[in-house]
């Protein structure tokens, strides 16, 4: 391993993320239905992250400072299911 690089373990590049969304079950059939989901999640940096951050040149290093900051997205989910 070279001096500027660092050593990470596989937890270090684990994020929290917090979720909230809508979900609907529309009925197709008396047992089937259609179930579909919308989440928006916001995401925490993990370790790796926050060390980059951390040795953050203000100066120079924009995408360093793209790359650790909080981030955000959108999940749509469908299913088909049936009732027993």
């Amino acid at each position: 391993m070279k001096d500027n690089e660092l050593d990470y373990h596989f937890t270090d590049f684990s994020a929290l993320w917090l979720r909230t969304g809508l979900g609907l079950d529309y009925p197709i059939f008396n047992k089937v239905f259609i179930r579909s989901e919308v989440l928006w999640g916001l995401r925490f940096n993990n370790k790796m992250e926050n060390d980059y951050l951390n040795n953050f040149d203000w100066n120079n290093d924009f995408e360093k400072f793209m790359m650790g900051s909080i981030s955000h997205g959108f999940k749509f989910k469908m299913a088909i299911g049936y009732k027993f």
